[in-house]
């Protein structure tokens, strides 16, 4: 839902997308009816909202996160998964929602998609200097989290599924 209202002499529609409000100054100086007003915000609405009407009900990425976390919290006091399996949980997580709060703003969970994941794990290679092995890692601990957005109905498909994750490393004796 947006809203139209008069600044000075003129009107302004504003309306959010992906988390951000958005100004469009419109031409109109003459006072206009309530009725007209109705009008106009119901078309405006239309043009610039329709496209958002998916995500508009779509939960926050990192909102759906800290309910996995929790989830898995909750596992773990039932001693049906380890601790260590929900430390790196939440690292994986932790790391891929700073970058994508970082690069791309507060995204809803359905805008994650392939190509946010490949900015991810080539940032995670060329920024972070990760070696395969991290970067395998960081990607095999947000399957699950993907899985469990689709079983929450969240999203339709993982888009973690087109993406080609790494191999990790074969360690040598001298390595270990």
């Amino acid at each position: 839902m947006g809203s139209l209202y008069r600044n000075g002499k003129s009107y302004v529609f504003s309306y959010y997308k992906n988390g951000k409000q958005i100004y469009k100054y419109l031409d109109i100086t003459n006072t206009i009816s309530d009725r007209r007003k109705k009008e106009i915000k119901r078309t405006l609405e239309n043009r610039y909202e329709k496209q958002n009407l998916s995500s508009k009900y779509s939960p926050k990425l990192e909102s759906v996160r800290d309910d996995y976390i929790e989830l898995k919290t909750k596992e773990v006091d039932r001693k049906q998964r380890s601790i260590n399996t929900l430390i790196g949980d939440k690292q994986h997580l932790r790391c891929f929602c700073k970058y994508v709060r970082d690069n791309f703003g507060n995204l809803n969970i359905i805008d994650v998609n392939r190509k946010v994941i490949e900015n991810f794990m080539n940032y995670r290679f060329d920024v972070d200097n990760c070696n395969q092995t991290t970067v395998g890692n960081n990607l095999r601990g947000l399957q699950g989290f993907f899985k469990y957005c689709i079983e929450q109905s969240h999203i339709d498909s993982s888009p973690l599924v087109q993406v080609k994750i790494p191999q990790p490393l074969k360690r040598t004796s001298d390595k270990i």
